[in-house]
């Protein structure tokens, strides 16, 4: 509320005039496309950095492929036919030609958790 009633009263306000303005010409085309290359990566941003924020310990994927195994069935036709996040960050981070360069490069702009099991056994071990 507190952001959609001032930008509701700026659309009101400001729709007409820029409906009808021809303030960047020739090049409105080519900035809108321009704009929305940079709102796509926002998007594709915001998505990658929602996906590498779980953290997976390798005991939880083991207990996961245990427990489709017990209750699907195994072989080809597991039963399990949505796969699990650790599998698609694994795809997605790991096993892709661009995840690597990405995980690499653009690592501060991802939302990082660290295994907290691990930082306590750590501090416990550390604690006097």
């Amino acid at each position: 509320v507190v952001i959609f009633i001032p930008f509701n009263y700026l659309k009101r306000k400001y729709t007409d005039k820029l409906a009808v303005s021809n303030f960047f010409g020739n090049l409105e085309f080519y900035l809108g496309m321009l704009g929305g290359m940079i709102r796509f990566a926002c998007m594709a941003l915001f998505a990658l950095a929602m996906l590498n924020a779980p953290f997976y310990s390798q005991q939880q994927i083991i207990n996961q492929q245990n427990y489709d195994k017990a209750n699907f069935g195994g072989g080809t036709y597991e039963g399990s036919y949505f796969p699990h996040l650790f599998t698609i960050q694994d795809d997605v981070f790991v096993k892709s030609f661009t995840g690597p360069q990405i995980k690499n490069f653009l690592n501060p702009l991802l939302i990082t958790t660290i295994d907290t099991a691990q930082t306590q056994r750590k501090s416990a071990s550390t604690s006097p």
